[in-house]
């Protein structure tokens, strides 16, 4: 089964603090490599959204 990014990682903002949380307990929200790209597109997203 694939997961999007939304699955594995959460991104909330609120008063321009934003929080992004490992959504992964099964796998202790280990950095695999599906995490990763999860990661880097979120941090991709930030970046252009800041």
């Amino acid at each position: 089964m694939t997961e999007s990014p939304g699955d594995l990682v959460r991104v909330h903002t609120e008063n321009g603090i934003t929080t992004v949380t490992l959504n992964q307990p099964e796998k202790r929200n280990s950095l695999s490599m599906p995490m990763m790209q999860a990661l880097s597109e979120v941090f991709s997203q930030l970046e252009y959204s800041a």
